[in-house]
């Protein structure tokens, strides 16, 4: 039963995760810059805005390290680089649209380590 599984969950974990992907270029082109004008002081946004750019790569890098930003402010604010205020001042649902999209990719490729992993501990269980 778990041999005729293994193939499909392999797809379908690959089919998630270009679905979050696309969403993630979504949100980097229609949500991103909304999201840094609330955190235009930020010296963490300034900075990566200049490094990374406004290509595809450059966005989604952004949004990456904004999502950081969201999920742990009270790193960056420890560490200078974001005023709390600014991240409290911001809608939930802007903030939802930025870290639901990263973590559903990180809670994915941990799916997919675990997968590979299962198969390399336990190899006669889908062989």
């Amino acid at each position: 039963m778990i041999k005729e599984l293994y193939i499909p969950l392999w797809g379908g974990l690959f089919l998630l995760i270009f679905v979050d992907l696309a969403i993630l270029v979504y949100v980097a082109f229609t949500k991103l810059e909304e999201v840094e004008k609330y955190l235009k002081n930020s010296s963490e946004v300034i900075v990566q805005r200049r490094i990374w750019g406004g290509g595809v790569v450059g966005r989604i890098m952004r949004l990456t390290r904004v999502g950081g930003l969201l999920m742990h402010p009270e790193f960056y604010q420890k560490h200078g680089l974001v005023d709390i205020k600014e991240v409290q001042s911001m809608p939930r649902g802007l903030r939802l649209w930025v870290v639901i999209p990263g973590f559903i990719i990180l809670v994915l490729c941990i799916a997919m380590f675990s997968l590979w992993a299962w198969d390399e501990v336990f190899p006669h269980v889908f062989n």
